[in-house]
């Protein structure tokens, strides 16, 4: 069976969003701040608190998931 060059374009970049996602989500904390978000929205220093780690490795993790699409961030004043 042949397949088109476009569909094997398709089923590689699936394969690497799929790739990247699993990559993302193997790490605890990232999963643990998705389960929290999927609830409420928070700020980053509510994750810090509630998950006992730094406000700067939350940041990273949401910027992480954010890259994914798995999470969007808002500015409230």
């Amino acid at each position: 069976m042949m397949r088109s060059r476009r569909s094997k374009e398709v089923a590689e970049t699936v394969k690497a969003t799929l790739d990247g996602l699993l990559r993302v989500l193997e790490n605890p904390t990232r999963r643990r701040i998705l389960e929290r978000l999927a609830r409420e929205s928070h700020y980053p220093l509510q994750l810090s608190k509630e998950l006992g780690v730094s406000q700067q490795a939350v940041v990273k993790h949401l910027r992480a998931l954010e890259e994914c699409g798995l999470v969007t961030s808002t500015e409230e004043k």
